[in-house]
């Protein structure tokens, strides 16, 4: 069986120390619905810098978003172009994808996506993994996850922040959704609890 560390993809920091606290926030971005600034103004607010996985119609809705956040500190990387299931497709058919994906960051930004990916919905092969690995990519999963995708069967308020204060640990990598309005509500809150708790918020390149 192959390690995920021999193909450079993680789900978590297991060399994370009670010296230095960490957590690696992470954004899935598949599409725009009006809480991108929100979101942007609370990590101004904090000074935390946080990853974003990008899918081919965010980065068209969303250009000047993108550009501000790679040009203060963020990583912005891919999420495919178009949701495609990493597990059964092609080695083609995903070559393919990475390389829509990066034209149009190219095309609507003007930069390069950085080599960091996630594969939608955390469907994956090692052969996929691979090819990901091969043309320069980093791998990132999650150790902390909850239903926040869909805008329209969103978790409440107070069910995210007791996920957060009942589920964090070191060196943990959450995902948060864009299109979850509930949890921009509540990040500032969630930002200040874990700060409070000592906890920094890397890159996950580290």
């Amino acid at each position: 069986k192959y390690k995920f560390d021999e193909v450079g993809a993680w789900y978590v920091d297991k060399n994370a120390t009670e010296d230095d606290k960490v957590i690696y926030l992470t954004f899935n971005c598949g599409y725009e619905i009006g809480y991108t600034d929100g979101y942007l103004e609370i990590l101004k607010k904090h000074d935390v810098k946080a990853t974003f996985f990008v899918l081919e119609e965010y980065i068209r809705q969303c250009p000047d978003q993108i550009r501000w956040l790679m040009e203060n500190g963020h990583l912005v990387g891919s999420h495919s172009a178009y949701h495609l299931n990493y597990g059964t497709a092609s080695l083609e058919k995903i070559i393919k994808d990475m390389q829509i994906n990066e034209q149009r960051m190219r095309d609507y930004v003007g930069l390069e996506m950085d080599k960091v990916r996630r594969p939608p919905s955390g469907y994956y092969n090692e052969q996929a993994l691979r090819v990901m690995k091969d043309l320069g990519y980093k791998i990132y999963f999650w150790s902390l996850a909850y239903p926040d995708w869909d805008p329209n069967d969103q978790p409440s308020e107070e069910y995210i922040l007791n996920f957060f204060k009942t589920n964090h640990h070191n060196g943990a990598i959450p995902v948060i959704h864009i299109t979850s309005g509930n949890g921009m509500k509540v990040l500032d809150e969630v930002l200040t609890m874990l700060k409070a708790e000592g906890y920094r918020f890397g890159l996950v390149t580290e």
